[in-house]
């Protein structure tokens, strides 16, 4: 509840990533409180840049999409629908609780419940 403590911390964490590189806890901090501040699109691309940086199928790359996603689907819709589909495609499981709210963020958007029980796709056959 306090501006001038946020502004200070983001102003802080978007140094300490500036100078030294993409770190999870920064960026986490400044999705955080860039939301909390009303900033969707610095949230959305600090979230974006975790789940860039972070190793596919952890428990913080799950949250980085989720978190991504959700907020997505305030400004597109039709974006985040295509998104979460790929995503139900691609990762049809996953820790809890991210795996459970991306099917809910999808079944709020209209994506195909049949997209939450489908294999992931497997490589060709020659």
């Amino acid at each position: 509840g306090d501006a001038a403590a946020r502004d200070a911390a983001l102003r802080l964490d978007r140094a300490l990533v500036n100078a030294r590189g993409p770190s999870i806890e920064s960026l986490t901090r400044i999705a955080e409180l860039s939301e909390g501040a009303g900033d969707v699109r610095a949230a959305s691309e600090a979230w974006r840049t975790i789940g860039d940086v972070e190793r596919d199928g952890s428990v913080i790359w799950h949250r980085a999409k989720y978190e991504f996603l959700r907020l997505l689907a305030d400004s597109d819709g039709a974006g985040a629908k295509a998104a979460v589909s790929q995503h139900m495609i691609l990762y049809p499981t996953g820790p809890e609780p991210w795996s459970t709210k991306i099917k809910e963020l999808g079944a709020r958007l209209g994506v195909d419940p049949a997209l939450q029980k489908a294999p992931a796709p497997q490589g060709g056959q020659r």
